[in-house]
């Protein structure tokens, strides 16, 4: 009748041993998502970058307009334009 409590504490004890295991592991593989999460992202502003520059307008980001690459002031509004 007594007994059993020397089997619940051995399965307590390996529960334990596997929660400490997991807590040291996981962030781990938290991290090595994060990183890889962050080279992807690296990756596609390059991309992106690649994109905006192989085009011949920039659309104005007030009124919509479409403006030759070179333009420093939207034609239509006058607001200045960026790099997107």
């Amino acid at each position: 009748m007594y007994e059993t409590g020397g089997a619940l504490g051995s399965i307590f004890i390996l529960f334990l041993i596997v929660v400490s295991v997991m807590a040291f592991l996981v962030p781990l593989f938290i991290f090595r998502i994060r990183n890889e999460v962050i080279a992807q992202n690296a990756k596609l502003s390059i991309m992106i970058d690649l994109l905006n520059d192989s085009k011949t307008e920039i659309i104005c980001k007030l009124c919509g307009s479409q403006n030759n690459k070179t333009a420093t002031k939207c034609k239509f509004c006058g607001s200045p334009l960026g790099k997107i």
